[in-house]
């Protein structure tokens, strides 16, 4: 655990990028679990480093902007 990727047993991950839109959907393995869906904008890919954000929405109603990143792994 902690800073290492742990395999994962989904039951589909699929993705696509079409210029700077990623877009994902996956579901785990089990009973009862629902398919997933996400889309992110890729802002930069420099230096090892992959940023992304998304525009969220809150469950009032408002809205936020999410951002990520990953860092290539030698």
């Amino acid at each position: 655990m902690g800073d290492e990727w742990q395999l994962s047993n989904d039951a589909y991950s699929n993705y696509f990028v079409d210029g700077t839109l990623l877009c994902t959907r996956w579901k785990n393995n089990g009973e009862g679990k629902e398919e997933n869906r996400e889309w992110w904008e890729i802002e930069s890919i420099e230096d090892g480093v992959m940023k992304w954000s998304a525009l969220r929405k809150n469950p009032d109603g408002t809205t936020y902007t999410a951002t990520f990143q990953m860092v290539k792994v030698e």
